[in-house]
């Protein structure tokens, strides 16, 4: 299985007050051309979509615009948040991200909704659970990720599942 691994693209980050995002679509860019030439069929993104909780519109169009072409006609996605993501408002899109081969874990550790059957995609997640997913390919293999969002200091706070314990 082709796997492709990024992160930390931080979408709408400034640098020294100077907008940066015509260069983070060409970076986009280069990942869709490395994409399809090295035949990818699985790109996990590890985190920091954004650079803030609350990216800007033209962030976010840029995002939503970028992943699609990522993923392509085959490929699936999954995207993992990160410290500098709002997982809540990033995973909003399940419903139409997975009709486009995009899945997404946001702050919840909820399974992944897995393919009852083959699909045009070259992978697809094929047992989930809290905590991870497994992908697998028309040729059998498979991958197994954990998919544990950065554990922020707010989520510390709650009942920690893997311990039984309370944690402050």
């Amino acid at each position: 299985m082709k796997i492709l691994h990024t992160s930390d693209w931080h979408i709408g980050k400034r640098l020294m007050g100077r907008e940066r995002l015509d260069e983070q679509a060409e970076v986009l860019d280069e990942i869709v051309r490395i994409c399809e030439e090295e035949e990818i069929e699985l790109v996990l993104l590890a985190g920091d979509v954004f650079d803030t909780y609350t990216p800007s519109a033209e962030a976010e169009d840029l995002f939503f615009s970028k992943i699609k072409q990522v993923a392509g006609e085959n490929r699936s996605v999954l995207i993992i948040s990160g410290n500098h993501d709002d997982g809540v408002r990033l995973s909003a899109v399940t419903p139409l991200a997975e009709e486009q081969g995009v899945f997404i874990v946001g702050n919840a550790r909820k399974a992944l909704k897995v393919a009852t059957e083959k699909t045009k995609r070259k992978v697809w997640p094929v047992q989930s659970g809290k905590g991870f997913v497994v992908f697998e390919n028309a040729r059998g293999e498979k991958a197994f990720v954990s998919t544990l969002p950065y554990p922020n200091e707010a989520r510390l706070k709650r009942r920690n599942p893997i311990f039984h314990t309370w944690t402050r």
